[in-house]
């Protein structure tokens, strides 16, 4: 199946999508505009937690970044084999060990794995125009159960990616 999978919101001035966890907000400044110098620069300053779900994984597990020889073997270092789950699972609900199982066998040391909880974001997207109570957003995510995460870890992910936050 080719379909193009929505990991990330848009990146909008102002935006702070777990204020619970961080009060810094987005943002986008210019820094040179064409009619005063000629050529168009921004600043655009975020968080790992804004605006997308990718996670490397420092962020879910305490054993710390992988060794370099997980990515020495890679033709470029930015490209990645992805695994992609779709789970359908409604707002609010445990992603389970029992769900990932019949894939993570799939999974390559180094991979990145890449979660559809039922198209969660862009449900979220159509539903208000764009504009996301980040309340509501983040309390009624679907979520990884803890042995869903360990399974996660064990299987050595490096990168993980989804369409909702968890």
């Amino acid at each position: 199946m080719n379909r193009i999978l929505r990991i990330g919101l848009p990146i909008i001035n102002g935006t702070n999508l777990y204020p619970m966890v961080k009060p810094n907000r987005t943002e986008i400044k210019p820094i040179r505009t064409i009619e005063k110098d000629g050529v168009e620069i921004w600043n655009i300053s975020f968080t790992t937690l804004d605006c997308s779900y990718i996670e490397t994984v420092r962020h879910i597990s305490n054993i710390g970044p992988f060794p370099l020889d997980i990515f020495a073997n890679r033709i470029n270092y930015d490209i990645y084999r992805a695994i992609v789950i779709h789970v359908a699972v409604n707002d609010g609900e445990e992603i389970s060990f029992s769900d990932l199982k019949p894939y993570l066998h799939k999974i390559k040391k180094g991979d990145a794995l890449i979660v559809d909880a039922n198209s969660y974001t862009d449900k979220w997207l159509s539903a208000c125009q764009g504009i996301i109570n980040t309340d509501d957003y983040n309390l009624n995510s679907p979520y990884f159960s803890n042995e869903a995460m360990k399974g996660i870890i064990d299987a050595e992910v490096s990168i993980l990616a989804g369409n909702f936050p968890s």
